[in-house]
């Protein structure tokens, strides 16, 4: 009896992939919002930050590449299908190339606070910055969300499906008899 469900090919393994750029991009706020109040552990607090942006920045780009090769394994059943599959990769890699900006937006911004010095200039670049920067990270959440929202309709709304191996049948327990 197998304990783990069988690796699926890289072409297959978009639907796990994608998950982990999502979940780490859009709690990435949370650390940012309580190192905003949390002032004597700030920097601890936006190193977390930074470190999940990194980590679902990195993630993102191999979610870009598990859908393009997802995409060849699919078929598409209908031309609102096939569009519906190039606005999704489109979108995704607008989400990625939005969160590499941010991402290094967001080294910036930490950088002028604890690069310069105390006193009224520095508060002015750090809160220019912080400004943008929450712009510019709405910005990338918002085509995340929605890159994210046009993959729920390939599968829920077109039926686009990605060929997942079929689990053995000795990794599945039989049913058991009641008599």
């Amino acid at each position: 009896m197998n304990l783990f469900p069988p690796m699926q090919p890289w072409d297959s393994a978009h639907p796990l992939v994608v998950h982990f750029p999502i979940a780490l991009l859009m709690v990435a706020w949370v650390p940012m919002l309580i190192g905003a109040v949390d002032k004597p552990r700030r920097l601890a607090w936006m190193l977390a930050a930074l470190l999940l942006l990194l980590g679902g920045t990195g993630a993102s780009f191999a979610a870009v590449m598990s859908g393009e090769a997802t995409e060849h394994t699919v078929v598409a059943t209908s031309v609102a299908a096939e569009r519906a599959i190039s606005e999704h990769e489109h979108m995704g890699e607008w989400a990625r190339t939005m969160f590499i900006v941010t991402t290094a937006l967001f080294v910036v911004v930490v950088g002028l606070g604890a690069g310069l010095k105390k006193g009224t200039p520095r508060r002015v670049a750090v809160g220019i910055g912080a400004v943008v920067f929450v712009v510019v990270y709405g910005y990338a959440a918002s085509r995340l969300a929605w890159a994210g929202h046009m993959g729920g309709e390939l599968v829920h709304v077109h039926g686009v499906r990605a060929a997942m191996q079929a689990t053995p049948a000795d990794a599945v327990p039989a049913p058991e008899d009641d008599d």
